[in-house]
């Protein structure tokens, strides 16, 4: 019989050597993937109509619990089960039972389940904690809870829950057929909400304009009952009017989720942008420049939380005094909404925020302290839908031109969104320290060497006496014609002499399969094409965790004659490197018998048996290599 804990003991117990799982591909399930970043080996599903879940790492498979035990057969195993359906749990436990693992599987259980009893407890105070975090799932993720404490009166006679509800068993803020689609592009997480009029609308349909919400659970339709969404009734209201939306809306919404999820997404020109939950200023102007470069309209939609309202129903005071620890004493609508509306006005940013009705309507608005009902919804799809088709007069689209922000702060603020993108990052700049110089002036080259060559020595040797340090970075994706074994190996004897000169692997965040894939089919990209790549999430990497990491000021590249990808990466890279505080210099190409001497070149002799001008542009010590391992076909 297998292990059971609770899930306050997964943070000591878990073994990264073990295989991982996450029971339940649902709500649950995907939180823990997606809010606490905590990535298994597998999903496990009942049904397993999705085969697999994308996430910023690669795709997760998603097994039924059959192939799950196939996959386990002598396997250590942590499992995590995300489901609270207590008959589903009985259902597991007898096939648990029956099950031979290994002695070290560990089944973890939420927090308020009595593991001896085999039963819920405590369901009036459902926090539980992963990975350090306290979470309250709230309303929605335990209806058992609020239907078993709720007096039914009070529900069925408020102003909201009569409208649409006709009795408490009909009574579920989250439905069960909610459609999640978890999208993943350029490296970057989209939860994109499947909305009717996004996914079945008629091929031919052409639209005036499009309206996209980057804002956080408050306004995702799917959160709500049937169409008594924002979305929904937004729609509505812009009836024949050739408006369609795209609600790229996400839950446990920050300024850097939001951000990154508006940025991955080409938005269509002279569109309607609304955010409601970017505060800072680095990245509300990051979200400026991205709609200008659309010439989209920016709109900032503040919402408070219940605190704010001047009336409260019967059920709004429950609410109130039920989830009053859910909210820090501290915070304050007021002085938070006059700080942002400083900053929206400062760069002459659309903001607006509900009409006194939100606040004064004798009805039930909010759902807990923070989600609305159907007026709440009804309110704000009103005043947008106003907002939407009355723009104002003379509004100024440009960015108050005294706004700057320091290379630090930018690095702050990207630093705090990395780690979200590419979890494994940390583990990886930790070892980067090991090598930290304590110098001012440390540079970098970013190599491939497939194979090292003369000009790489030359690039290598000119960049070494500009630095005080150098750090070369041997790309350690292995979709190269010469292993990366070989290429760092290479490296390290051509450098071996040059004392101030540390060779490093580029793990898995500079220039890999993650954060610049068409790298590695460079050949086929035409000049057009290549200008098309988004090659800023490899360079931010570098920019802003990288480089501050080992006090790398400079980055040196050299000259691109022939390859229009590398060259545009170069392009790029003088524009967003200078911003982190990070310079780049361009370094010309070595050149013999009238070429530059490249790795190509190299490749190209190679294929021609020609040993005798590969002989005058690679060093000895990569001519020793080619001759041993290259010179015979079968080799």
């Amino acid at each position: 019989m297998p292990l059971y804990k609770n899930w306050n003991d997964f943070d000591t117990l878990r073994d990264k050597n073990k295989v991982l799982v996450i029971y339940g591909a649902g709500y649950m399930g995907l939180s823990l993937l997606n809010d606490y970043e905590i990535i298994p080996d597998f999903f496990c599903d009942k049904n397993a109509r999705i085969k697999k879940i994308a996430y910023c790492s690669g795709a997760i498979p998603c097994l039924t619990l059959k192939q799950i035990l196939a996959k386990l057969k002598e396997r250590d195993a942590d499992i995590l089960i995300s489901n609270m359906d207590g008959k589903v749990i009985k259902s597991l436990h007898k096939i648990f039972d029956k099950t031979k693992f290994t002695e070290n599987t560990v089944i973890y259980f939420h927090n308020d389940y009595n593991i001896a009893n085999r039963d819920f407890i405590s369901r009036r105070n459902p926090f539980f904690k992963i990975n350090g975090i306290v979470s309250v799932p709230g309303f929605y993720g335990n209806y058992d809870i609020y239907k078993r404490n709720f007096n039914p009166e009070i529900i069925l006679k408020s102003a909201y829950f009569n409208v649409h509800f006709s009795s408490i068993d009909e009574f579920e803020i989250f439905r069960k057929n909610r459609k999640v689609i978890i999208q993943f592009q350029k490296g970057r997480i989209l939860c994109k909400l499947a909305s009717s009029n996004i996914y079945d609308e008629p091929k031919k349909l052409v639209y005036n304009k499009t309206i996209y919400f980057f804002c956080d659970s408050r306004f995702m339709n799917s959160f709500c009952k049937d169409d008594y969404g924002i979305e929904s009734m937004l729609l509505s209201l812009l009836n024949n009017r050739n408006y369609k939306i795209e609600n790229y809306s996400i839950t446990a919404a920050n300024n850097e989720k939001i951000i990154f999820q508006l940025t991955n997404v080409p938005l269509a020109q002279n569109s309607i942008v609304i955010v409601n939950s970017i505060h800072d200023p680095y990245l509300l102007t990051v979200a400026k420049l991205y709609c200008k470069k659309y010439n989209c309209r920016l709109l900032f939609y503040y919402v408070p939380t219940i605190y704010s309202r001047k009336k409260t129903t019967d059920y709004e005071k429950w609410c109130i005094r039920q989830f009053a620890r859910s909210v820090d004493p501290k915070f304050s609508d007021e002085k938070f909404i006059k700080k942002i509306k400083l900053v929206a006005k400062a760069m002459n940013i659309e903001f607006y925020e509900p009409p006194d009705i939100f606040f004064n309507l004798n009805k039930t608005i909010f759902l807990d302290t923070w989600h609305f009902g159907d007026y709440g919804n009804e309110i704000i799809a009103k005043h947008l839908s106003d907002i939407i088709t009355n723009p104002p007069v003379n509004s100024n689209n440009e960015l108050c031109e005294n706004f700057h922000i320091e290379p630090e702060e930018k690095i702050e603020y990207a630093g705090s969104v990395i780690p979200l993108l590419v979890p494994d990052i940390p583990i990886y700049l930790n070892d980067l320290k090991k090598h930290k110089q304590n110098l001012e002036n440390c540079g970098a080259i970013v190599m491939n060497c497939n194979p090292f060559t003369l000009g790489h020595r030359y690039l290598i040797e000119h960049a070494a006496s500009k630095a005080e340090h150098l750090f070369i970075f041997v790309v350690e994706e292995d979709k190269s014609e010469f292993s990366f074994k070989d290429r760092y190996k290479l490296v390290k004897q051509n450098t071996d002499d040059l004392k101030n000169v540390t060779v490093l692997p580029s793990g898995k965040f500079i220039i890999s399969s993650q954060t610049f894939d068409a790298y590695f089919g460079k050949s086929s990209v035409s000049e057009e094409q290549a200008i098309e790549q988004d090659v800023s999430f490899d360079l931010l990497i570098f920019a802003a965790a990288i480089a501050p990491t080992l006090n790398i000021k400079t980055r040196f590249v050299g000259q691109e004659p022939f390859d229009p990808l590398t060259r545009h990466y170069n392009e790029e890279m003088k524009k967003l490197l200078p911003e982190y505080g990070c310079g780049v210099v361009e370094i010309p190409r070595l050149e013999k018998d009238g070429g530059a001497v490249s790795a190509s070149r190299v490749r190209k002799f190679l294929k021609d048996g020609n040993f005798e001008e590969i002989k005058k542009i690679v060093p000895e010590e990569t001519f020793r290599y080619l001759k041993k391992n290259r010179e015979n076909p079968k080799a």
